[in-house]
């Protein structure tokens, strides 16, 4: 009879800590003009969001039942994926070498130069899909003869979206409690999502 008494009671326990435990709150913070004081963007109308830093904030604990929501809100805050763009880059650079190779760029000091018509074609899909593993790493660029400014016309048909943010600052210093299920969480997304 016990056995029975104690049963709604787990199972109510357990809807509780996925509820509430499951979605902890986060917030972008931004600089309270003329202060020293950093506060979530979204309560304050005169605040200053420093250029290219992104201060994110979590004062929740932080464990299994809550690192891919947390994950997901941290690439929400930052603004775009950080995978998606080392890709993109990746790819970028892959068909800039094979230009160079080919004779269909040259570099000057004024910058890119094509040497064709511009009808570079774009390698097929399945190569592309092919290398993707490669993609998800950072690539060596030593081997160019220029430095890639990301923020510059690019040649041919390159397209890479630009990024304005260059650091993320994660503010866990209210996190009371942090399981090993969760580090993994944050160390995978570091790794993977945000190797830059």
């Amino acid at each position: 009879m016990r056995e029975w008494e104690e049963k709604p009671l787990q199972e109510i326990l357990w809807l509780q800590l996925d509820r509430n435990g499951s979605s902890p709150y986060c917030s972008v913070l931004a600089n309270i003009s003329g202060t020293d004081i950093y506060r979530n963007r979204k309560d304050y109308v005169n605040i200053y969001e420093p250029e290219g830093v992104k201060v994110f904030r979590c004062p929740s604990p932080i464990f299994f039942a809550n690192v891919d929501f947390l994950r997901t809100k941290l690439t929400e805050a930052i603004g775009f994926n950080p995978l998606r763009i080392l890709r993109k880059r990746n790819k970028a650079l892959l068909k800039i070498k094979k230009m160079l190779q080919n004779g269909e760029l040259m570099i000057t000091s004024r910058g890119y130069v094509h040497t064709t018509d511009g009808s570079y074609l774009p390698d097929s899909e399945e190569e592309d899909n092919n290398n993707i593993d490669e993609l998800d790493k950072p690539m060596d660029m030593k081997d160019l003869p220029m430095r890639i400014d990301w923020k510059s016309p690019l040649p041919a048909s390159i397209r890479v979206p630009s990024v304005e943010t260059h650091s993320i600052v994660l503010d866990f210093a209210a996190v009371s409690f942090l399981d090993v299920s969760a580090m993994k969480g944050l160390k995978s997304f570091h790794t993977q999502e945000c190797p830059f």
